[in-house]
């Protein structure tokens, strides 16, 4: 019998502006914050409530345990770092965890790197590089 899993997120996105070369500014010195084009008129909540509803859909929709981490019963915290650039790509820079398994790196990874584009966050009206971090608890039952 297969295992099934559940993911639990402890979501709680915390984010800081990274600008390259540049200075660096705290994520309370945004005066946009980065969002889904989902976000932009049908959530009734705050643009960042939107945003990590968003991002949390998302990787419970697209997440796939690899089967191999499920027979070895891996499962774990994990926090995914990365930037969102002034295009509104996101590349992940890290992905840290206990015993972290190349499998999970790479599924972790791949969700991040098939998010639809986001609408960056900006400072006087331009886009800026915002750095994030995303804490996801993986549970097996």
């Amino acid at each position: 019998m297969k295992p099934c899993f559940k993911i639990v997120f402890m979501f709680s996105l915390m984010f800081s502006l990274f600008c390259f070369a540049q200075e660096t500014v705290n994520f309370e010195d945004l005066e946009e914050y980065p969002y889904f084009e989902k976000c932009e008129k049908k959530f009734k909540k705050t643009p960042e409530d939107c945003f990590k509803y968003q991002l949390m859909k998302h990787f419970g929709k697209t997440f796939d345990y690899p089967e191999l981490l499920k027979e070895k019963n891996i499962q774990g915290k994990y926090i995914v770092e990365g930037i969102i650039d002034k295009e509104g790509k996101i590349e992940v820079l890290q992905v840290i965890g206990n015993d972290i398994d190349d499998l999970m790196k790479n599924e972790i990874i791949r969700i991040f790197h098939i998010l639809p584009l986001i609408t960056p966050g900006k400072i006087n009206g331009e886009n800026v590089n915002t750095k994030f971090e995303f804490p996801i608890v993986l549970k097996l039952e």
